[in-house]
C-alpha cells in the first residue's frame, strides 16, 4: 500500500507540472535557439540558450550566460490567457525591460513552443527576436 501512495504522489506531481497556467504560474521558459525577425535578414543562432522566469502579470526576468546576465523583465499588462502550457496556447505580456517597451508573445503551436520579443528602441527602430523553447517548468 505505502508503494501505490509513493506512486500516486509522484504521478500528481508530474501531472501538476504539465497542467501548468502561464497567467498565473511561476515558470521557467528554457530556450535553446535564436532567431533575429529584425530587418530584412533572418539570422538564427542555434547555440543561443537563455530562460525566461514568468509569473503571469508579476515581473520576471530574462536570464542569459548561465544566469550571469539578466534583465528584470517588468509587465505592464497581460492579454490572453492560456491554462495548460502543455497544449497549443498563447499569452501576451506587454513589457518594460531596460528602457524598452513591447511585448513577449510566448506560443506554443504545431511547429513549437517559442518566445516572439517585439521591443521598441529609443532610435524608433524595433527589435524582433524568436527564441525556440526547449522546456518549460515550474519555478
Amino acid at each position: 500500500m505505502k508503494k501505490l501512495y509513493i506512486i500516486l504522489f509522484f504521478l500528481s506531481v508530474s501531472i501538476a507540472g504539465w497542467t501548468q497556467n502561464a497567467a498565473n504560474t511561476e515558470l521557467v521558459w528554457s530556450v535553446q535557439g535564436l532567431t533575429d525577425l529584425s530587418g530584412g535578414d533572418t539570422t538564427h543562432i542555434a547555440s543561443y540558450t537563455c530562460v525566461f522566469e514568468t509569473d503571469g502579470a508579476s515581473n520576471g526576468y530574462w536570464r542569459q550566460k548561465n544566469g550571469a546576465f539578466s534583465t528584470k523583465i517588468v509587465v505592464d499588462d497581460l492579454v490572453g490567457t492560456w491554462e495548460n502550457v502543455s497544449v497549443p496556447g498563447k499569452i501576451t505580456l506587454q513589457v518594460r525591460m531596460d528602457g524598452q517597451t513591447g511585448t513577449l508573445v510566448f506560443e506554443k503551436d504545431a511547429s513549437g513552443t517559442f518566445v516572439f520579443m517585439n521591443l521598441s528602441q529609443t532610435d524608433g527602430s524595433t527589435i524582433t527576436y524568436r527564441f525556440t523553447v526547449t522546456q518549460i517548468n515550474p519555478l
